[in-house]
């Protein structure tokens, strides 16, 4: 909302960030009038406006968009036994603190010394970062359990991998999965769709 709020401070500035965002809605739309809704902090009304929901879905990711295409981007390639989870959060963004050594999830794209992870598939994940050197790498087993443990800890509540492992599923129950681990063929051989 603090995005939406600062363009809603100058009319030519909030315009155009409505037209860049999805314009305006077909039916009667007074734009002062939200303008003004906005910078008086009567947002919880407006919150409920379903086009100003979409418009305010589309302002944040295209602002995402443009951080992450700002970045160094790599190809991970999986050299070993270890294979790429995924999971129903699939995107991991973490920044590690160097001075105290922690890492902290689910960072905000823009924060400082952020890195995004998307795996792509079971042998390759993409990385994402300002302080990356960008192409790509192959990396040992141990830096593909790093990035599972990752994926295993933001998942909300569905771990997905290629093959049944029971490393995998107890990393699952230690976060605190209350599922057991499921077998699931998701192969199109043999089968009539």
């Amino acid at each position: 909302m603090q995005l939406i709020k600062e363009a809603a401070a100058d009319p030519d500035k909030f315009r155009k960030f409505v037209d860049e965002n999805g314009g305006l809605p077909e039916e009667d739309f007074d734009i002062e009038h939200v303008r003004g809704e906005i910078l008086s902090d009567h947002h919880e009304v407006l919150s409920g406006s379903r086009d100003l929901n979409l418009l305010s879905i589309a302002a944040v990711g295209q602002m995402v968009a443009r951080v992450l295409l700002g970045m160094n981007w790599q190809t991970i390639d999986s050299e070993g036994h270890e294979f790429f989870l995924t999971s129903d959060d699939p995107v991991i963004v973490h920044a590690l603190d160097e001075r105290s050594n922690k890492l902290h999830l689910r960072m905000g794209v823009g924060s400082p010394g952020v890195n995004v992870w998307f795996p792509l598939c079971r042998t390759l994940c993409l990385r994402m970062g300002k302080d990356l050197e960008p192409g790509y790498a192959t990396w040992v087993d141990r830096g593909i359990r790093y990035v599972n443990k990752m994926i295993a800890m933001c998942a909300h509540r569905w771990v997905f991998a290629s093959k049944r492992s029971e490393k995998i599923k107890s990393l699952v129950n230690r976060r605190g999965g209350l599922f057991n681990v499921k077998t699931v063929d998701l192969r199109f051989e043999g089968r009539k769709y």
